[in-house]
């Protein structure tokens, strides 16, 4: 018969598994759990949401297999809706802090020779120092999913100079 198509339940199965294969998922961590093996699980288009809390992390704990795609499709870690997730570590920053302003200090990534100084969170005492985006693949817990590439990190007491921004002027 022309026009006709019969659809049987494995053509429907797989109908359905390629569909959800192919959006993008939201895979919600809290304190406690292992935030390794849910990066593990990230592919392109996926967020990651943590909920609020300190994380204690060591290294390079959220680590995805891949990075975004595109701007389009890139792959987020942010905060969950309306908390505040604190990434606490072991990261140790080698180089020199400058006086900017005030009480507040500064730290070039880029000088001490970090390539990728996007990818991960400090933490100073008892203020936090949120990182920016690189490639699509990182934001950080305390800034948004942001079309525009790096983006500089202030604290109450410390700021990131990240490439291409100049904070003393």
């Amino acid at each position: 018969m022309i026009g006709t198509v019969h659809i049987t339940p494995l053509m429907l199965t797989l109908v359905m598994v390629s569909a959800l294969l192919a959006t993008a998922d939201d895979i919600t961590v809290k304190p406690g759990d292992n935030l390794r093996a849910a990066s593990l699980k990230l592919r392109p288009g996926d967020r990651m949401l943590l909920r609020g809390g300190v994380y204690h992390v060591m290294g390079n704990t959220i680590r995805p297999r891949t990075g975004g795609e595109s701007w389009e499709k890139p792959i987020t870690i942010m905060a969950y809706p309306g908390e505040q997730p604190i990434l606490d570590g072991t990261f140790v920053l080698e180089g020199k802090w400058e006086k900017w302003k005030g009480a507040i200090h500064s730290f070039d990534l880029q000088a001490a020779g970090y390539e990728k100084p996007g990818n991960v969170v400090f933490r100073q005492g008892r203020r936090d120092l949120p990182s920016g985006r690189y490639r699509s693949q990182w934001t950080g817990p305390q800034v948004r999913d942001r079309p525009t590439g790096l983006r500089d990190a202030v604290s109450p007491d410390y700021v990131c100079r990240l490439p291409g921004r100049d904070h003393r002027s």
